[in-house]
C-alpha cells in the first residue's frame, strides 16, 4: 500500500553507534525494473548504502525513454527497537516562515527524512492535513489518506475522523478545531504551536492553563479572557466564536474546562505519530484513483514526487523522484510513481 505525502517531515531517527562497516541488508534492490507504465529504463547507476541498522538509502540515476530521472529511497526496518520514526514541524510551529527537510534532519540528528504533508506553501506554511506528534494530537484530520505509526512502531495508512468536546460552565459543546480560528463560529483549542494569536473580531479569547496532563486533550483552568482586538502571545486559549457564544458564559477565572476527544480508525492511546498526505495510489498491487486526491486532474501530468509505501512485512519505503530539472530529472506521473512503490514490494 502506498501514498503520495508532500510543511511538517516524517524523519527516521536510529542509533548509529554501531555502524562501523555494518553490512547492507538486502532490502533495496541493485537495479530497479518498474513496470510499465513507468518509463522504460535505457541505463542506470545506482548507489546504495546502510546509514545506519535498520536504515538504507538507494541513490538511483536513471536514463529512461522520457528522459532522465533521480530516485531517492530510504528503506526503514520498523520492526526494530533502534529505530524510530518522528514527525517534525518546521520551525518547531504549526504556522512558520517554512524550513527545508534538511535543516529539520540536522537539528533533531535524524539519518534520513521525506517532505511530509501538503502545506499552505508561501503564506503560512502551515501542513494541510493531521498532525500527532509523541502521542499528542496537534491538528485535526482532513479527508486524506495519512500515515500513521502505532506504539508497536508498525506502519498504517487510513483516513482518520476526530470527534470531540469542550466542557464549559456545566455545558458541552463540539470540539470544531485545534489551533485555529473556530470553524463555523464554533468552539476551538489554541496552543502554543499555533504561534501568536493575531486579532480576531467576533471570538471571544479565553486564556488557559493545563492542569497537568498532556495537551492539548486535558483539563484547563481559566486564567482570564484576553482582548481579541490585540495580537496576543503564544499560550493555551478557548477560542468561542459567534455562534456558539450565545449558548455559554463566558468562563470566569478559576473556572474548570475539559477537553476530550479522540481519533479512529486508531485510537490516541495506540498512535505515536501521524502526518497527512496526499492521494493513495497503490492498494493491493495496483494502482489506485483516489477520489479524494489533491489535485487529481494532474494524475498524468509529471511532476516531482515523494511518497510512503509499507510492504507486506512491515518495511517502509520513504521515496522522492526529482522533477522540473529537464536535465537531471523530468519526474513522473502518479501512475508511473505507483509502478515504482510496486517494483519495490509494496
Amino acid at each position: 500500500m502506498a501514498f503520495t505525502i508532500r510543511l511538517a517531515s516524517l524523519l527516521v531517527f536510529a542509533a548509529v553507534a554501531c555502524l562501523g562497516s555494518a553490512a547492507r541488508a538486502a532490502t533495496l534492490p541493485d537495479r530497479l525494473d518498474p513496470p510499465a507504465p513507468f518509463p522504460a529504463i535505457v541505463a542506470q547507476a545506482p548507489t546504495i548504502e546502510n546509514v545506519a541498522p535498520g536504515v538504507d538509502y538507494g541513490d538511483y540515476r536513471l536514463r529512461t525513454v522520457a528522459g532522465p530521472l533521480s530516485v531517492h529511497v530510504i528503506v526503514v526496518q520498523t520492526a526494530r527497537t533502534d529505530v524510530k520514526l518522528g514527525v517534525i514541524l518546521a520551525d518547531d510551529a504549526l504556522i512558520s516562515k517554512g524550513e527545508t527537510v534538511g535543516s529539520m534532519a540536522r537539528r533533531d540528528r535524524a539519518v534520513g527524512g521525506l517532505n511530509g504533508d501538503f502545506f499552505d506553501i508561501g503564506n503560512t506554511n502551515r501542513p494541510i492535513g493531521m498532525v500527532v506528534r509523541d502521542g499528542a494530537l496537534l491538528q485535526l484530520p482532513y479527508k486524506r489518506y495519512a500515515l500513521a505509526i502505532t506504539r508497536d512502531g508498525a506502519p498504517h495508512f487510513a483516513e482518520f475522523s476526530f470527534s470531540g468536546e469542550i466542557q464549559i460552565d456545566a455545558r458541552t459543546m463540539p470540539l470544531e478545531g485545534i489551533d485555529e480560528m473556530p470553524p463555523n463560529g464554533g468552539l476551538s483549542l489554541i496552543t502554543p504551536l499555533y504561534g501568536r494569536v493575531p486579532p480576531e473580531e467576533n471570538v471571544t479569547l479565553v486564556k488557559v492553563q493545563p492542569l497537568g496532563e498532556a495537551p492539548p486533550l486535558g483539563r484547563y483552568r481559566v486564567a482570564g479572557v484576553a482582548d481579541n482586538t490585540a495580537q496576543q502571545p503564544p499560550g493555551y486559549y478557548v477560542a468561542i466564536g459567534p455562534s456558539d457564544y450565545s449558548y455559554i458564559n463566558v468562563p470566569e477565572v478559576n473556572d474548570l474546562i475539559t477537553v476530550t476527544g479522540d481519533l479512529q480508525p486508531f485510537g490516541l492511546d495506540r498512535l505515536t505519530e501521524a502526518i497527512g498526505g496526499g492521494a493513495l495510489i497503490l492498494h493491493d498491487g495496483r494502482w489506485y484513483d483516489d477520489r479524494d486526491a489533491p489535485y487529481r486532474a494532474e494524475n498524468e501530468k509529471r511532476m516531482p514526487c515523494s511518497g510512503a509505501a509499507i510492504t507486506s512485512g512491515g518495511l517502509l519505503y520513504l521515496i522522492e523522484v526529482d522533477g522540473r530539472q529537464p536535465d537531471v530529472s523530468v519526474g513522473v506521473t502518479r501512475r508511473e510513481f505507483s509502478a515504482l512503490m510496486r517494483s519495490l514490494g509494496a
